[in-house]
């Protein structure tokens, strides 16, 4: 095949996978100058040292998930697992090469992405900050490492993608460790006696889970021991209500237990 039949699969491989026009790689500047930074809770972002890489660049989804695979493994994927794990299994044989090329023009360099040996792997002067694996690291010193796991949680590890079975093994694995930290810190708070630091860090825990039971209890504690009975009383009946509309049921045993304890205290 020529050049020109090359370049025009290449077309009509971008078009059915909605990859976008590819820039010239060589009128990219390059971004290095400092390890790559992927942030993937709450948003999906990819920084390089001149600042994020911006959207046009990667001209879709994919060639920004085949980034985290490759980030994910410094020993490099094989052609048949990148396809697998984007679920690209039945394209045609050049889609993947195209991907690859994406990748390397996102990040300004034809050498960003190495083939060999069949394996594709990234090629960077420092492993890339990445705010998830940072997450997954902390997890081992629970609980003195509680702060620093919520500090860069901004929500679910890519909550727009769940569709590719390990974006969603990840996000769960990451949700269950938020959540871990979540109830070290509360309870630190709790023994410290500090409500309203309590109940300022319940909130921001419900607004990225609004159903996390842990967080809700602390904020009825955290209301009663300041004096806020009232309002104790309308946090609770609006989180049932709002159980019994999304879930069809009320809210766990504990938190009914520990209602009930405080109900009597407050009406007393």
């Amino acid at each position: 095949m020529g050049q020109a039949g090359q370049a025009a699969e290449a077309a009509e491989i971008r078009r059915a996978f909605g990859f976008g026009p590819a820039p010239d790689v060589a009128t990219l500047a390059p971004r290095g100058g400092g390890p790559l930074r992927i942030v993937t809770l709450g948003e999906f972002r990819v920084e390089a040292a001149a600042g994020s890489i911006p959207d046009r660049a990667w001209g879709g989804r994919k060639p920004r998930l085949a980034l985290l695979l490759l980030a994910a493994s410094p020993a490099g994927l094989t052609r048949a697992e990148l396809a697998e794990a984007l679920g690209m299994e039945d394209a045609v044989p050049g889609a993947v090469h195209v991907l690859i090329g994406r990748v390397r023009a996102a990040l300004g360099s034809r050498t960003a992405v190495a083939s060999e040996g069949g394996r594709y792997r990234l090629v960077v002067a420092e492993a890339p900050w990445w705010d998830a694996d940072r997450v997954e690291r902390l997890a081992a010193d629970l609980p003195g490492s509680a702060e620093e796991i919520l500090d860069p949680y901004a929500g679910p590890f890519l909550p727009d993608l769940t569709e590719f079975h390990w974006v969603a093994a990840r996000q769960a694995r990451l949700h269950g460790i938020w959540l871990a930290a979540a109830d070290a810190a509360l309870a630190a708070d709790r023994q410290a006696g500090d409500w309203p630091h309590a109940l300022a860090r319940a909130e921001r825990i419900l607004e990225i889970d609004p159903l996390a039971e842990t967080a809700h209890r602390a904020v009825l504690e955290a209301l009663w021991r300041t004096g806020r009975r009232s309002a104790a009383e309308a946090h609770f009946a609006a989180f049932d209500r709002r159980l019994r509309e999304t879930l069809g049921t009320g809210p766990d045993v504990a938190t009914m237990d520990f209602w009930r304890r405080l109900h009597r205290v407050i009406t007393q």
